[in-house]
C-alpha cells in the first residue's frame, strides 16, 4: 500500500489525508446502515510485465481461482480473516486443467498479501453487483500458499 486506507476520522487520528475509504456497515439485510468502517472501496493491484503463462510456469499442482462468492459477508474488517465459497481450475504442470467448484477459500488478508510471489500484466475491474460505490480490481496474482478446502481437491 502507498498510503493507509482511511476515513476522515481515522486520517485525522493518524495525521494524514483521508483516502476516501469510509463505508457504512450494514445490518438487517442491508436495510439499516450502522457503524462507519474503513473499507477498500478504491483498491486495485497494479499490473506488472508478467504474462498469465509466466504466472502459471513452475506450478506443479495448484489452483487458479476464477470466482469468489460473498466476499463482503465473509470478510472480517477488523482481523482481515475471510472464508468464502469459490470456483476455479486446477493447475497441473504449469497448465490450466479441470474445473473445480464447491470449495472454500479461508485465510487472512495479511497472509495473502505477504504470500504474493508475482503479479500479472492485465488490469481488470470486477463487476460488483449492487455495490456501485466499490471499485475493486487488479490483475492475476500468484500467491505462495492459501487455505483451500473442499471435496474436489
Amino acid at each position: 500500500f502507498i498510503t493507509p486506507l482511511t476515513c476522515r476520522e481515522c486520517a485525522a487520528n493518524l495525521g494524514v489525508k483521508s483516502s476516501g475509504n469510509a463505508a457504512r456497515k450494514d445490518t438487517m439485510g442491508r436495510i439499516i446502515p450502522n457503524a462507519l468502517v474503513v473499507a477498500p472501496k478504491i483498491l486495485y493491484v497494479e499490473p506488472s510485465q508478467k504474462s498469465f503463462d509466466d504466472l502459471l510456469a513452475g506450478i506443479e499442482d495448484g489452483v487458479y481461482i476464477t470466482d469468489i462468492d460473498d466476499v463482503y459477508y465473509a470478510f472480517n474488517f477488523g482481523s482481515g480473516d475471510f472464508s468464502t465459497p469459490c470456483r476455479g481450475r486446477r493447475i497441473r504442470r504449469g497448465k490450466l486443467a479441470e474445473g473445480i467448484r464447491h470449495v472454500s477459500l479461508s485465510d487472512n488478508l495479511r497472509n495473502m498479501f505477504a504470500g504474493i510471489e508475482a503479479v500479472g500484466d492485465r488490469l481488470v475491474f470486477c463487476d460488483m453487483e449492487d455495490m456501485d460505490v466499490y471499485y475493486l480490481g487488479g490483475t492475476d496474482v500468484r500467491v505462495r500458499q492459501m487455505n483451500l478446502l473442499g471435496d474436489e481437491l
